[in-house]
């Protein structure tokens, strides 16, 4: 368990920084993305602590069986701690540029793509902070972790935005760029 555990945390370690990259790019707010800074802050951070995790399990330890299968816990570290503010800031900064976006959207399309993202992000998102990390530093246990049981909601509405209203669709102006 503590080898998938670390494993893992490829994946959850970089998909915030991910997504923020994405939502850049749709919102078309390259001009972050021009400048090698923001390039070093996703990739050094996460390789930092994906290193931190894989030696010493300094953000999640402490397997548990429960009822409904293994559970981990945040360590108090200060590692922890990096590793979730820098997870929430990216994550808040693509939500707010996602609002942004949808508020004032150039086109209806792009309008109803960036509605079916923002609101089919927001349901694994909320749940993930309250079962993952509040529930456990409040001691309370009892709760499952499901923030990573619904995150396939995010992965169906990409999918439905793809299919229904041709997100990342590739037109030859696109292609230009």
């Amino acid at each position: 368990a503590y080898l998938f555990l670390d494993l893992s945390g490829i994946g959850w370690i970089n998909i915030a920084g991910l997504y923020l990259w994405f939502v850049l790019i749709f919102t078309e707010r390259t001009k972050w993305l021009k400048k090698n800074i923001f390039f070093l802050v996703i990739s050094i951070i996460p390789a930092f602590l994906f290193y931190s995790q894989w030696t010493s399990r300094a953000i999640l330890d402490n397997l548990s069986m429960q009822y409904y299968g293994w559970k981990c816990e945040y360590t108090n570290s200060t590692i922890s701690y990096i590793f979730l503010t820098y997870f929430f800031l990216n994550v808040s900064i693509a939500q707010y540029l996602l609002i942004l976006s949808w508020r004032k959207p150039t086109s209806l399309l792009k309008k109803k793509q960036t509605r079916i993202l923002l609101m089919s992000s927001l349901i694994p998102i909320s749940f993930s902070v309250f079962t993952d990390v509040i529930f456990p530093h409040l001691r309370m246990h009892q709760i499952p972790d499901i923030g990573c049981i619904t995150i396939p909601l995010w992965a169906i509405g990409f999918v439905y935005a793809v299919k229904n209203y041709q997100l990342l669709k590739l037109t030859p102006e696109i292609a230009v760029d």
